[in-house]
């Protein structure tokens, strides 16, 4: 009976000083905010590079094709879900944000020269951006990997620009395969 008391004693004497102990710091809180997730590379090819944007806060994944290194002005396609777009970055003139452009874009394959307006809205950093259900991104993207160059105007900055247009059909699709692989359910 004499060791039974001393086990239950000693029990209790590691209890009460476990109870003196201060508390662990609590674990950080699940829903606390996270860093951005960092953008992974998919595929690179003829100085193109297509990446991966993990979903960070509120922002959904998605992938990104463009020049790897991107000189004066410059054409970026995005896919996601549900919706893809493109971007001009590299503008001659900044139009404020949130305001809205009708660019009018001239495709120019080396035989025709194909016409299409686009509604752009101007993003913060000085780009503009077509947005556009993914469901037409072959549709919409398919004039830009067809053509040799892309030139860009609006009725309020003028003309933009071109861009050459070398490698972007192999961009395009990769992009839209990262989508299909990284970003959709």
């Amino acid at each position: 009976m004499r060791p039974l008391r001393h086990a239950a004693g000693a029990v209790l004497l590691l209890t009460a000083l476990a109870a003196c102990q201060p508390m662990p710091p609590p674990l950080p809180d699940a829903t606390a905010a996270r860093p951005a997730a960092e953008p992974k590379p998919f595929r690179d090819r003829r100085g193109w590079v297509v990446t991966i944007v993990p979903a960070s806060g509120s922002n959904r994944a998605h992938c990104v094709g463009q020049r790897a290194v991107p000189a004066g002005l410059a054409v970026t396609f995005i896919a996601g879900d549900p919706n893809s777009s493109f971007r001009l970055s590299g503008l001659p003139t900044t139009p404020p944000p949130g305001a809205s452009e009708r660019l009018a874009v001239r495709f120019d394959d080396g035989r025709d020269r194909e016409r299409r307006t686009f509604d752009a809205r101007a993003l913060p950093d000085g780009s503009l951006e077509v947005t556009f259900p993914t469901i037409q991104y072959d549709g919409i993207l398919d004039h830009f990997g067809r053509a040799r160059t892309v030139t860009f105007e609006s009725q309020r900055l003028g003309l933009i620009g071109s861009v050459d247009l070398d490698g972007s059909s192999w961009t395009i699709n990769a992009t839209d395969e990262c989508r299909r692989m990284h970003v959709l359910p």
